[in-house]
């Protein structure tokens, strides 16, 4: 199913694929902004493309063929995946039914991939396990979501492009002390609620556009320890109310 297929479908509710489907990849922003309720997954499909599930704010049923080698379900909420057959380790988090309210992460997930809580617009509150194994929260993982806040595992190095953006409730953004985060990408808080930030120390990079846009964000800090290289000069765009 290549880009853009069934883009803006507003009247599309199910997909459904033959018991002998050979449909090997959905691909980037498929269904982008249709109106899917449910997706069912044939046995063959081992890619999902980056967004392919942008904006699809109606989709709560996801049915996955039990003899699928790269996908199962997790808790019926999750779309858990891995690259190849031989690995034993489903490590990536592809899909999070709309209509969740409570996330809890499991430790053995090391990828949260683009667009996966994107819209879940009844989700309040998501966690992480103490022995969390995250290292990647993806582009538009969270976007247009409705957290109101996240303490981000010590592990993760790199959270993504429009992450967090457009994100209207969310107010804190917590990391540990021992947080491996290197690079904050563009866009990644952008048009979010958040009112303070503390900067990791091994923050290297904050891209353009970070955190443009936040109305209500009054305080950034750096640690003495900072790493910090490199802040575009549209990182903080129209935060006129922050103080650094």
């Amino acid at each position: 199913i290549k880009e853009d297929s069934f883009r803006y479908c507003e009247n599309l509710k199910q997909i459904e694929f033959a018991e002998n489907s050979e449909l090997k990849a959905v691909k980037r922003g498929a269904f982008y902004n249709s109106a899917i309720e449910c997706l069912n997954v044939p046995s063959q499909l081992i890619e999902f493309g980056d967004e392919w599930c942008d904006r699809t704010f109606n989709l709560i049923k996801i049915n996955i063929n039990s003899e699928n080698p790269y996908f199962k379900m997790y808790e019926n909420k999750f779309i858990i995946g891995k690259k190849s057959i031989e690995q034993t380790n489903f490590n990536q988090l592809v899909f999070s039914v709309r209509n969740i309210k409570f996330a809890k992460i499991p430790n053995f997930i090391e990828k949260i991939c683009s667009c996966s809580f994107n819209g879940c617009k009844y989700l309040n509150q998501i966690e992480f396990t103490n022995d969390s194994n995250l290292q990647i929260i993806d582009k538009k993982s969270f976007y247009y979501s409705s957290i109101k806040s996240i303490r981000i595992p010590p592990k993760v190095n790199i959270i993504g492009k429009a992450a967090f953006a457009d994100c209207n409730q969310i107010k804190f953004i917590e990391f540990t002390s021992d947080s491996n985060l290197q690079i904050i990408d563009e866009k990644t808080f952008e048009n979010s609620a958040i009112e303070c930030i503390a900067i990791p120390s091994k923050v290297s990079q904050i891209k353009r556009y970070a955190f443009s846009d936040c109305k209500n964000l009054k305080i950034i800090e750096f640690d003495d320890k900072s790493e910090i290289k490199l802040v575009d000069d549209k990182t903080f765009r129209d935060c006129e109310n922050a103080i650094l």
